[in-house]
C-alpha cells in the first residue's frame, strides 16, 4: 500500500487487492486545532480520523519526532504529545523547520492546520511557531538559542531594533546587517532585560568613511564573538503584522520586511530615495517628457558612466581637468543611489529623480560611455560625447547586434541614438574604423566629430602621482610593502549571460588554492566584471584574498597591483601601459571566440605567457622578473600598435576639443 497527498488535509492510498486490481482509498485527513508546549513537550489537539501517531520531520536533515495519539470519544478531539529533544542537542541548534504527519498503517498523510492564525509561544529554551502552509499543512517553526524582536525603527544614521533573548547573553554577541556589498556590525545595549542594537546606515568604504551603504536587502544577523557563530532573530507575530513597511530618507527609502519566501528572517530593504511623485510608470513617463522638452541651456556638464554604477572611468578625468582649469560649469553626476561615491566638485543625481530629469535635459554637455537612454531626445544645443569604456577587441555594434538577433526596432533605436553624439573619443588609430562601422549608418559616421586621442582614464597609469596613488590603495587594501599584489580581472562569458547584461562568473581560477601555492607574501585582488557586479556574484574570500569587484576606480588597482591574470577583456591595453607583467588564462579562448569573435588577432593583444589552469598560474607568478624580461619587446609592440596615443595627455586633447575655453 503507498500513501499520496490527495490535496491539503486529504489522504489517498494505494493498494493492490485480490480479484479487484488496483484500489485509490481517498479520505478526509486530520486537522490540528489547538497547540501548546511546555518543558519542551508540544502538546496538539485535532479533529478528523485519529492517527495511531504523529510525526514531526524536520526537513533539513529528515529527523523525526513521533507521538502516539489518545484516540478521540464521540465528539471530543483526539490528543497528540511530542517530546522535543532537550535543551543544547545537536538535533536542536539553530532553526528547524518542520512538518507534520498522521501515521495509520504505515501510510503518512499531511496534517492539516485549522486557525487561520498562527501560534507562536516562548517555551523557557525553546522560541517556536505553528502555522498552515500555503497547501494548509501544519508547519511547526523552532529556534533555540533565539533572539525575538518586539521592535525596528529607522533614522537618517541607523536601523534601531529592539530584541528579546532566550537562551542566550546577549553580551556574547555583536549584531549584524550584511549584504553581498557591505558588513556592519554594532554592539548590544542592554534595556531592562531586552537589548538593543542600532545598525549603522552610513558606513566606512574602501577607506572613505560616512558612506551611505548600497541598495540591496540586508539581513540581520546576531554573531557570537568567541565562535563566530550566527543567529538570525525572529521577529515577533506581531511586529510582523505590521510589515511590509517603508521610510522615505533624505539618501534611501528603506523597508522592512520578512525574508524570501516567507521566511522569518527580518529583511532591511535598500532602495534609491525616490518620492511617490517619483515612482512608477505613470510619473516616469511625465518626467521624461520633461527631459526630452529640456533646452540644453545650463551651463552644465552631466556626467553617466555605464548605468550610473560608478563616477569613474574617461568621464572622471575629464571632469578633474576641467576642475584643474578653475571651470564655471556646474558638474553633475548620474547615480544610481546615494552609495555611490561622488568626485570632489561634483553634485550627485540619482536615476529616475525629478531633479535627476530635469539636469539632464537642461545640461550644455552630457558625457557617456554607453548609449544614452532609449527614451531620451537630445536637444538640438546639447553637446553630447560619447567616451565608450574600453579598448574594442569583441565584436560590437550591428555584426553584434545581427549575431544576437536583436530586433529590427532595438537596432533602429541604436543607431539613432548614436546619430545624436557630436563627439567619438576613439583611442587610437585602429580603433576608429571599427567605432564608426559598429554604431553609425555610413551617414551619420561622416558627420559625428572624432577626436583620436587616447583614453583620458589611462593618463593616470603615466603620471607621477601614480606612486601615491599605488600606495594609499595598497594601505586601503591591506597589502603589505613585502608582498606581491595580484590582479585577477577576468572578463564576462557571453555564454553565461542571459540578458547581454548580467552573467555569472568563470571558475577556471582558484584563488584559495593560489594563495595557498603562493605562500603568505602574496595577496590576490579578484575583480568582477561588471556584469559579475549585477548578478551579485560573490567570491572567494581568505586572508589573501581581496574582493574588489566593486572597488570604485579599474585604475587604482592597476597601479596598486604588481601582476595581473587577464583574458580577454580591453582592461589588457591599460594593463600594459603599467609594463607589469600579465597572465593570460584562457582555457575556453575557442569556446569564447565561438561566440563572441575579435575584431582583431588576439595573439598580439595579449602579451604574456598564455596558460590554462591555476597551477600554471601560480608557476609564472613565483617568477615574475623572467616573465618580465621574456615579455617586455611584446609588450612595446603591442602598445606601439595599438595604443600609439597614449602618452598621458589624452584628457587635454579631448577636453580641448569639445569644451575649448570653457
Amino acid at each position: 500500500m503507498h500513501a499520496l497527498s490527495a490535496g491539503p488535509g486529504r489522504s489517498a492510498r494505494i493498494s493492490a487487492e485480490r480479484g479487484s486490481g488496483l484500489r485509490i482509498h481517498v479520505a478526509d485527513g486530520s486537522t490540528v486545532e489547538t497547540a501548546s508546549m511546555y518543558e519542551r513537550v508540544l502538546t496538539m489537539s485535532g479533529r478528523g480520523p485519529a492517527p495511531e501517531t504523529v510525526v514531526l520531520t524536520r526537513d533539513r536533515d529528515g529527523f523525526c519526532v513521533e507521538g502516539a495519539v489518545d484516540p478521540s470519544t464521540g465528539d471530543e478531539p483526539w490528543t497528540v504529545r511530542l517530546s522535543m529533544p532537550a535543551a543544547g542537542a545537536r538535533e536542536m541548534k539553530g532553526h528547524s523547520r518542520w512538518r507534520a504527519f498522521a501515521r495509520t498503517e504505515g501510510a503518512m498523510v499531511p496534517l492539516r492546520y485549522g486557525p487561520t492564525d498562527a501560534v507562536e509561544s516562548v517555551d523557557p529554551t525553546l522560541h517556536w511557531e505553528l502555522r498552515a502552509s500555503r497547501q494548509g499543512e501544519l508547519v511547526l517553526l523552532t529556534w533555540e538559542r533565539v533572539a525575538q524582536i518586539i521592535d525596528v525603527t529607522v533614522s537618517d544614521a541607523h536601523v534601531s531594533v529592539l530584541l528579546s533573548p532566550h537562551g542566550i547573553d546577549a553580551s556574547d554577541y555583536r549584531a549584524q546587517l550584511k549584504s553581498n556589498l557591505v558588513d556592519a556590525r554594532s554592539t548590544p545595549e542592554v534595556q531592562e532585560g531586552n537589548f538593543r542594537v542600532r545598525l549603522p546606515l552610513r558606513t566606512e568604504r574602501w577607506g572613505v568613511p560616512d558612506q551611505v551603504i548600497p541598495c540591496g536587502v540586508y539581513r540581520l544577523r546576531l554573531v557570537h564573538e568567541a565562535t563566530g557563530a550566527k543567529l538570525t532573530p525572529v521577529p515577533s507575530q506581531t511586529l510582523r503584522e505590521t510589515f511590509p513597511r517603508e521610510h522615505l530618507l533624505d539618501h534611501m527609502r528603506v523597508r522592512f520586511q520578512l525574508g524570501a519566501q516567507g521566511d522569518h528572517w527580518l529583511a532591511v530593504a535598500v532602495s534609491p530615495p525616490l518620492s511617490p511623485e517619483e515612482r512608477g510608470q505613470r510619473n516616469q513617463h511625465r518626467l521624461r517628457a520633461t527631459a526630452n522638452a529640456g533646452s540644453a541651456d545650463e551651463h552644465s556638464v552631466f556626467f553617466r558612466t555605464l548605468y550610473g554604477e560608478a563616477t569613474n572611468d574617461n568621464a572622471r578625468a575629464i571632469h578633474d581637468e576641467l576642475r584643474r582649469r578653475n571651470t564655471d560649469l556646474t558638474l553633475y553626476w548620474s547615480i544610481q543611489d546615494r552609495s555611490v561615491p561622488v568626485p570632489e566638485g561634483g553634485i550627485g543625481l540619482v536615476e529616475n529623480t525629478a531633479e535627476w530629469h530635469a539636469r539632464l535635459g537642461g545640461a550644455s554637455y552630457v558625457v557617456v560611455n554607453v548609449h544614452q537612454p532609449m527614451w531620451y531626445v537630445k536637444p538640438k544645443s546639447q553637446v553630447m560625447v560619447q567616451s565608450f569604456h574600453g579598448y574594442p577587441y569583441k565584436e560590437m555594434g550591428q555584426s553584434w547586434w545581427a549575431r544576437r538577433r536583436v530586433s529590427a526596432t532595438h537596432v533602429h533605436s541604436y543607431l539613432e541614438r548614436s546619430a545624436a553624439w557630436d563627439y567619438l573619443v576613439s583611442p587610437a588609430r585602429y580603433a576608429t574604423p571599427h567605432l564608426l562601422r559598429g554604431f553609425f549608418t555610413p551617414q551619420a559616421a561622416q558627420q559625428v566629430n572624432v577626436i583620436e586621442a587616447g583614453y583620458p582614464r589611462n593618463d593616470i597609469l603615466l603620471a607621477a602621482e601614480g606612486a601615491e596613488i599605488r600606495r594609499r590603495v595598497r594601505e586601503v587594501l591591506g597589502i603589505a610593502d613585502h608582498q606581491t599584489a595580484v590582479l585577477y580581472a577576468p572578463t564576462f562569458r557571453d555564454y553565461l549571460s542571459s540578458d547581454d547584461m548580467t552573467a555569472k562568473r568563470v571558475d577556471f581560477f582558484d584563488p584559495a588554492a593560489a594563495a595557498e601555492g603562493l605562500g603568505p607574501d602574496y595577496v590576490i585582488l579578484q575583480r568582477g566584471h561588471a556584469f559579475n557586479a549585477r548578478a551579485n556574484v560573490t567570491t572567494v574570500r581568505g586572508p589573501q584574498i581581496r574582493d574588489v569587484t566593486y572597488y570604485p576606480d579599474i585604475a587604482d588597482l592597476c597601479l596598486a597591483s604588481d601582476a595581473a591574470i587577464l583574458d580577454y577583456s580591453s582592461l589588457r591595453f591599460d594593463y600594459a601601459l603599467t609594463r607589469k607583467p600579465m597572465i593570460f588564462l584562457v582555457p575556453d579562448k575557442d569556446t569564447y571566440h565561438s561566440q563572441r569573435p575579435g575584431i582583431i588577432a588576439y595573439e598580439p593583444t595579449a602579451p604574456g605567457a598564455h596558460v590554462t589552469t591555476t597551477r600554471e598560474v601560480i608557476k609564472r607568478l613565483k617568477n615574475l622578473p623572467a616573465l618580465t624580461n621574456r615579455f617586455r619587446p611584446r609588450v612595446e609592440t603591442f602598445i606601439a600598435t595599438y595604443m600609439e596615443k597614449e602618452d598621458g595627455q589624452a584628457t587635454v586633447r579631448v577636453v580641448d576639443a569639445v569644451f575649448g575655453s570653457d
